[in-house]
């Protein structure tokens, strides 16, 4: 009977496998957004019709 061989040190042994290179990547980092102020926010969202609206009825309401 022929005794086993020891596992060859070629190029392949020495190589990282794939889940190692794998876990080695990072993410990009992720940039924060940019911080609006709320009138703008508050202008963007709501068309302009639909605040003189609200204004109108606001009024009604005060008088």
């Amino acid at each position: 009977m022929r005794e086993p061989s020891p596992p060859s040190t070629g190029d392949n042994a020495a190589a990282p496998s794939l889940s190692d290179q794998i876990l080695t990547i990072e993410p990009p980092p992720v940039a924060a957004p940019p911080v609006i102020p709320d009138e703008e926010l508050t202008a963007a969202a709501l068309p302009e019709a639909v605040l003189l609206k609200s204004a109108a009825i606001h009024r009604r309401a005060v008088l």
